[in-house]
């Protein structure tokens, strides 16, 4: 389990803005030749995201996160702790919530993924979108995309939801601007 960890803190450094002009590193490994540090297995990958299936060469280690933002271009979902703390990341696979920091692309091969960008309709802000907004459901938006995921997930299911259930089901969502009367409001 430590050596996956590590192998996780070494993939997020190596991609990050910090690490990304420094030299090679590997879990469990500070300094082997760079030959040995690069190697990343890629697979080809096929996603359905947002109702559309497409192909892509992902290294097998890669995020669902940083497919979505590097590989696909849907910056919508956001990067926020990289540690499944926030929710800021929340799309929904197979129609239930989802920390894309936390899972690994390739375990959503075959499987329907849909991000904030699913919500939208040709350009303008889909229905949940506009609750939002007209409730001042959001400050500096940061985490409204993974607050309207969640949410969408539970209106799946949940046409009526009590104020309970929509309390219950933002529960692993983080808002550091609100006191979130308004989001749950929406």
């Amino acid at each position: 389990r430590l050596n996956q960890i590590n192998s996780f803190i070494v993939f997020r450094y190596q991609n990050s803005p910090i690490g990304r002009d420094r030299p090679a590193l590997s879990a469990g490994n500070s300094g082997g030749s760079p030959e040995e540090c690069d190697t990343v297995s890629k697979s080809l990958l096929s996603l359905n995201v947002n109702h559309r299936t497409e192909q892509h060469a992902v290294a097998d280690n890669a995020l669902l996160l940083d497919v979505l933002r590097d590989t696909l271009g849907l910056t919508g979902t956001k990067q926020g702790c990289d540690g499944g703390e926030c929710g800021a990341c929340t799309v929904l696979v197979d129609d239930q919530p989802q920390l894309a920091c936390l899972t690994l692309a390739a375990t959503c091969a075959g499987r329907r993924i849909e991000t904030i960008e699913h919500l939208a309709a040709h350009g303008r802000m889909g229905r949940l979108q506009r609750a939002f907004h007209e409730s001042l459901g959001t400050q500096c938006g940061f985490c409204t995309p993974g607050m309207i995921m969640s949410t969408a997930a539970l209106l799946q299911h949940t046409p009526n939801p009590s104020q309970e259930q929509s309390e219950h089901a933002l529960e692993g969502n983080l808002c550091r601007c609100t006191g979130y009367v308004n989001i749950v409001a929406a």
